[in-house]
């Protein structure tokens, strides 16, 4: 018998051996984990992309079909506590409306000790006028008119926070968040009509669903009346005292924010800083550029912009939305969008 033949393997050529086969996987592994955060990383830059700027795209749209943009004074601040949004959805607590900067027309950041920029935008939409027809002279022997009853909607776009998923272990998601309130005639439209003709259109309108006119312009206690007092053609002197702004709708701005597709655990939140230590996220894209820190509000403004500039009927209205993703440790991404919108409020 050949002995050569009945030779095994050395422990110097399995050790060899076994080197080149760990060192080949290693390689392996380290490739595919690599082309998995390369595709991690492609499908969030591209989902925050489209995310962030199809949600500024939306806020464009209200503000262009804007009557009256709310700032952080008395008035605003009633109309918004005013707003009865949903006991589910959490409001982010350091949330401020813009304030009007009407001495300017361009978009310059705040300087330290003064605060234009806000993270929230309460409007009054103007929608559609309602059409209606009704009997102008109380005579059945003729046609009736038709009237276009204007209509307003209250809408009121914030960040909000969810307790999940959670976002790089902070326990929380940050969201963009839009509530819209039920429709309101308009008073002062129906006021200067006679008596007859308040008392037929508002009956209409009252049958089409509508409940309160609203005077605009006017302070919170000073603006909102029922209809159902006007059906006999005057509407009560006094106006609703400590009226209320029923919330019909709220909804994300932010579709898909639930995180990626590849791995399902991927989240996306727009930017904010943890809860502790209070530091940044290593985000490639700034989560300021036109607000200044608040030291006792530590949320703001967070990941969201809003900067109104310009004298009244002719101002430019500045959103800024950034969004980031944890898609692998501590490996992060974010996008921005930005827009600047002419608004005749």
């Amino acid at each position: 018998m050949n002995r050569q033949s009945e030779r095994g393997f050395s422990l110097m050529e399995v050790t060899v051996t076994m080197a080149i086969v760990t060192a080949t996987m290693l390689i392996i592994y380290s490739m595919i984990e690599e082309t998995t955060r390369m595709s991690l990383f492609v499908e969030s830059h591209n989902d925050l992309a489209i995310m962030s700027q199809r949600a500024v795209n939306a806020v464009h749209t209200e503000i262009v079909q804007t009557r009256i943009a709310y700032e952080e004074n008395p008035v605003g601040t009633a109309y918004r506590t005013a707003m009865q949004l949903p006991a589910t959805v959490m409001v982010w607590a350091d949330s401020f409306l813009p304030v009007f900067e009407t001495n300017v027309s361009t978009m310059t950041p705040d300087t330290p000790g003064e605060r234009f920029t806000g993270n929230s935008l309460l409007i009054a939409r103007q929608l559609p006028p309602l059409t209606v027809t009704y009997d102008h002279d109380d005579n059945n022997g003729t046609a009736e008119v038709e009237y276009l009853a204007d209509r307003y909607q209250f809408e009121y776009i914030y960040l909000s926070r969810a307790t999940s998923p959670s976002f790089s272990g902070s326990g929380m998601t940050l969201d963009l968040t839009i509530s819209t309130s039920r429709e309101f005639a308009d008073y002062f439209q129906l006021e200067a009509l006679s008596n007859y003709a308040t008392g037929e259109i508002v009956q209409k309108l009252i049958d089409a669903g509508l409940q309160r006119a609203w005077n605009p312009g006017q302070p919170l206690n000073n603006a909102f009346y029922n209809l159902s007092s006007a059906t006999d053609g005057t509407f009560s002197n006094n106006a609703l005292a400590g009226a209320t702004i029923a919330v019909v709708s709220t909804r994300t701005l932010l579709r898909g924010l639930l995180g990626g597709r590849i791995s399902g655990r991927m989240p996306y939140s727009v930017a904010f800083s943890p809860p502790a230590p209070a530091t940044a996220y290593p985000i490639p894209t700034p989560m300021r550029v036109f607000a200044q820190p608040i030291s006792n509000e530590p949320g703001f403004p967070s990941g969201f912009e809003v900067k109104i500039a310009g004298p009244a009927r002719n101002r430019q209205v500045m959103t800024r939305l950034v969004l980031m993703s944890h898609h692998s440790v501590r490996r992060y991404e974010s996008q921005q969008a930005f827009v600047v919108t002419a608004a005749r409020f």
